[in-house]
């Protein structure tokens, strides 16, 4: 089974978040800690409105984790190639522009995973 890392400061959101990719069958680490030696498979990171930069975020994202990662946030466009043209700039798996369903949720999730 596939385990999914979700950091995303909004608490409603992250658990919304965390519903829906469990109802898909796939397991949710809480925190860090739970990754074990393994790690997540995949990490799914809210950029939220810190003052940072999206690279900076990434920057320290990359640092922690080497799982592919999955961006989601209102600073990303809508359409498929805007998607896919942001996703290799920023040299991450996949973006998701905020707001989503849960059905674009998880085809981030399989794109993100190269499925």
């Amino acid at each position: 089974m596939n385990q999914i890392l979700i950091i995303e400061p909004d608490f409603q959101i992250r658990r919304l978040l965390e519903h829906w990719v469990e109802e898909a069958g796939y397991a949710v680490m809480g925190d860090q800690t739970e990754a074990g030696a393994g790690g997540p498979d995949l990490v799914i990171a809210g950029l939220g409105s810190s003052s940072t930069t999206v690279a900076e975020r990434i920057d320290a994202l990359r640092r922690v984790h080497s799982a592919p990662l999955l961006l989601v946030s209102s600073r990303f466009r809508r359409g498929l190639a805007e998607s896919h043209t942001a996703a290799r700039h920023l040299g991450v798996q996949a973006v998701l522009p905020t707001p989503f369903n849960q059905a674009e949720l998880l085809s981030a999730i399989a794109s993100a995973q190269g499925a």
